[in-house]
């Protein structure tokens, strides 16, 4: 009986160990301030990198953003570092009413993924002040 007992003490620590950090990472998305980098009055995208590094695309539309895969991977090449889609965190662009994700920000990410892309693909939303995921979506 104390066997049992003991494995599911054990059990208990590990899962609220684990939802502790799950609720951490989620309540980090939204404390930090996503606000800062959407201050025009278009659509842009920032990628962020696993080090930090930042690399930020508009086109200068209200309505879209669109940046196709060739011309991201020039982008991500520095006199610094030659990154790559894989070394990507975060990807994360705006919108200004829908808080939901468009069928082309779906396909844009299952392109990223194809690509070797295994970060989050977050939206924020200028009228809810909220960010969203898109794997929280599903």
């Amino acid at each position: 009986m104390r066997k049992i007992l003991a494995i599911f003490s054990f059990l208990l620590i590990l899962l609220s160990s684990t939802l502790s950090a799950e609720k951490k990472e989620s309540e980090g998305v939204k404390e930090r301030s996503w606000k800062e980098l959407f201050t025009e009055p278009v659509e842009t995208i920032y990628f962020i990198m696993e080090d930090g590094v930042g690399f930020r695309h508009s086109n200068q539309d209200e309505r879209i953003i669109y940046v196709s895969v060739e011309e991201l991977k020039k982008s991500l090449k520095t006199p610094e570092r030659a990154y790559q889609i894989k070394d990507i965190a975060i990807v994360i662009h705006n919108h200004f009413v829908k808080s939901k994700f468009s069928d082309s920000d779906r396909i844009q990410y299952r392109t990223l993924k194809k690509q070797g892309f295994t970060g989050r693909f977050l939206l924020y939303c200028r009228r809810t002040k909220e960010v969203y995921d898109i794997e929280k979506e599903r």
